[in-house]
């Protein structure tokens, strides 16, 4: 936030959170942008990536891929960071997509947006929430890919 140097007050985050994270949310939820991974092959590029290391460098717990963007309940294992993960995936991602679609340029924002995960009840809202989002955003089944081990 300009003006507003980190590390910043839990009102001042709140505040960032519902100005601009919350609508961001809200935009890639109603389809938004250029919903690639609407397309099915394009979609499977990405769910095939996010389960290639799984139980090695991270364990998959849910994810949805949408048009747009992708929720997913994640544990990095040591020594692999989120960060990394995430660049790895995009990185992957996007330059197989870009090549297919015989297209350049960023598919991915460099935004992300993560939380920790701290209760077993907390587990349980964002597994429902993943679940739930594509049908809250009027999809079709053939427009989004769920998966989950769903294991508590």
């Amino acid at each position: 936030m300009e003006g507003h140097e980190e590390p910043w007050s839990p009102e001042e985050w709140r505040e960032y959170q519902e100005r601009f994270l919350d609508r961001i949310e809200r935009w890639s939820d109603r389809g938004y942008g250029a919903c690639w991974l609407r397309n099915p092959s394009l979609r499977k590029i990405l769910t095939d990536a996010l389960a290639h290391f799984d139980q090695d460098r991270y364990e998959l717990d849910t994810f949805v891929v949408m048009p747009n963007h992708v929720h997913m309940l994640v544990k990095p294992n040591h020594p692999w960071r989120l960060g990394q993960l995430l660049h790895s995936w995009k990185s992957f991602s996007a330059n197989q997509i870009n090549r297919i679609q015989g297209r350049k340029g960023t598919l991915w924002m460099d935004e992300r947006f993560d939380h920790l995960v701290r209760s077993v009840e907390q587990l349980e809202r964002f597994r429902k929430y993943i679940a739930e989002n594509p049908m809250a955003a009027g999809l079709e089944p053939c427009e989004y890919s769920l998966w989950s081990r769903g294991e508590s």
